[in-house]
């Protein structure tokens, strides 16, 4: 069993938060496009996502319920053909929505009252993503026929 935190440890202690899972519908625009030619991408997208704060003090009394956000995501990305069959992708994005944390101000005389266990107010939350990889198109070797 963990250790309760000691209020004079709170600048030390991290806000953290468990996320179940999250659903995003996104749209995107290329910008640039073509055959053999770098494409580049913008992103939006809007969604929920479900999460929960994960107790730092006193853990063992503490549990909190999953929350449903709203949550919204921008991003870029840039995919380059090695070959006619071959690329290589990145792509920067940043989810953003307001979600609780737990409360840093612990009342010494009445640590179970719920009521005081989250923030009065919503915190803004960021989390970026970055991602990196190779796309291969099945099957390598293909023609073009053109209708008559």
């Amino acid at each position: 069993m963990q250790k309760p935190i000691h209020p004079s440890q709170i600048d030390e202690c991290p806000k953290i938060l468990h996320r179940r899972h999250g659903s995003v519908i996104n749209a995107s625009h290329l910008h640039i496009g073509g055959k053999r030619v770098n494409a580049c991408k913008s992103r939006l997208g809007v969604g929920f996502i479900r999460t929960q704060p994960i107790p730092v003090f006193d853990p063992a009394v503490r549990s909190f319920d999953w929350q449903t956000n709203v949550a919204f995501n921008v991003g870029a990305g840039l995919r380059i053909f090695l070959t006619r069959y071959l690329t290589f992708f990145t792509e920067f994005r940043a989810y953003m929505w307001p979600d609780q944390f737990e409360n840093v101000d612990v009342d010494p005389a009445n640590p179970n009252d719920k009521s005081t266990w989250l923030q009065s107010g919503s915190t803004f939350v960021a989390n970026t993503s970055i991602q990196l990889g190779f796309t291969v198109f099945l099957p390598v070797k293909f023609e073009y026929r053109l209708p008559k």
